[in-house]
């Protein structure tokens, strides 16, 4: 039986599946199987996979009889595994060479850790490095952790997913107690797959960078936008601290907490993006977040210095404008200058040649 299983969920996957499948079968650790799931792929998926179970016999194969969705074809490649650490990379990402070895090293180390996540980079469709503009620093830790599961979830975790998916590994003994991804959400399965686990076992956080995400058109999340992100991500946040069954004062203040966290990075952040009938819609499900009516005026000055930032900016740009219009009058001055001078000189040009031309007649005449 393998140690680890790597499940490759597919879906119309011919232009990445490839690089995926390689980046796996490339690893310093070797003790893996990949199970691939097929969700009714129409492109030319299958006779890709095809190829790969010939070349490699750790290689399974499953295609769904019907299309299930993303986070239940996850659920597929975990009830085919056998591994003991489980991880679900995305069709189109790529492992580093030491991914599995590290995270496996993690496991073997730590009993007590259930998930480990690392630092990754993000690349888009031709494998160029790009900046996640949504969440700059998104999985990039600064130092290598290992986190009390309940306190992370409690005092630390942000309101936003935090974690990359794809470079997520999970001890299978764990999920028995968590359960499998909710495919109930479309956007947020994962995230709230994390915070369940976080309930049952400790996280760790790799500062090494082991993976590439890709960032692309085609993305899953793509499809979704901050206004249905918010409403899952605020309903798992609902649910999870429910089971948390804290006392009333660090209740109040978890809920104060994950409030501020989503109030930021959904409206504070988005405030210059969204026009003001989004952001409202916004701000309507975080007022009816767990009684949030009470605490609405927790976040008011985040928002006044975003309103602050917002009436600086203009002002800059206003001056910007103001120099630009300034220097834009100067050069036209000096233009204006230049073509006196131009003319002036012109003038004297002509002066000269009627000077030589009486100069030529009056000695014409001699």
């Amino acid at each position: 039986m393998p140690k680890v299983t790597i499940g490759i969920p597919t879906y119309n996957s011919q232009k990445f599946i490839e690089q995926a499948i390689n980046s796996i079968l490339n690893q310093t650790y070797q003790d893996f199987e990949l199970i691939i799931c097929d969700d009714l792929s129409s492109d030319n998926t299958d006779e890709i996979i095809n190829i790969y179970l010939e070349k490699d016999k750790r290689i399974r194969y499953f295609k769904n009889s019907e299309h299930i969705g993303l986070f239940e074809n996850f659920n597929q490649c975990i009830k085919h595994s056998s591994g003991e650490y489980i991880n679900i990379l995305g069709h189109d990402d790529v492992m580093l060479p030491r991914n599995i070895e590290v995270k496996t090293e993690i496991f073997e180390q730590y009993p007590n850790v259930g998930l480990v996540g690392s630092s990754i980079e993000i690349i888009d469709g031709e494998n160029n490095p790009v900046i996640f503009d949504l969440n700059p620093n998104w999985s990039k830790y600064e130092k290598d952790t290992i986190e009390l599961g309940r306190d992370w979830l409690i005092n630390k975790v942000s309101a936003n997913n935090p974690i990359c998916c794809p470079f997520v590994f999970l001890r299978s003994s764990i999920l028995e107690k968590s359960g499998l991804f909710n495919s109930k959400y479309d956007f947020v399965g994962d995230y709230d797959m994390w915070l369940r686990v976080a309930l049952y076992s400790d996280v760790c956080f790799i500062k090494e960078t082991l993976g590439k995400f890709r960032w692309h058109l085609n993305n899953e999340s793509c499809k979704y936008d901050d206004l249905y992100y918010l409403t899952e991500v605020s309903q798992i946040w609902n649910e999870l601290i429910d089971q948390l069954d804290l006392p009333p004062e660090k209740l109040l203040a978890m809920e104060d907490r994950i409030f501020r966290g989503l109030f930021d990075f959904f409206i504070v952040k988005n405030f210059t993006q969204y026009d003001l009938n989004y952001l409202l819609k916004m701000s309507e499900i975080l007022y009816h977040w767990r009684s949030a009516q009470s605490r609405i005026l927790i976040p008011v000055e985040m928002l006044g210095q975003s309103i602050i930032k917002l009436n600086r900016l203009l002002a800059d740009t206003q001056n910007q404008l103001a120099l630009s219009e300034s220097k834009l009058a100067d050069t036209q001055n000096q233009l204006a200058l230049s073509e006196s001078k131009l003319a002036d000189t012109q003038n004297q040009l002509a002066l000269s040649k009627q000077i030589i031309n009486s100069i030529e007649n009056t000695k014409n005449e001699n």
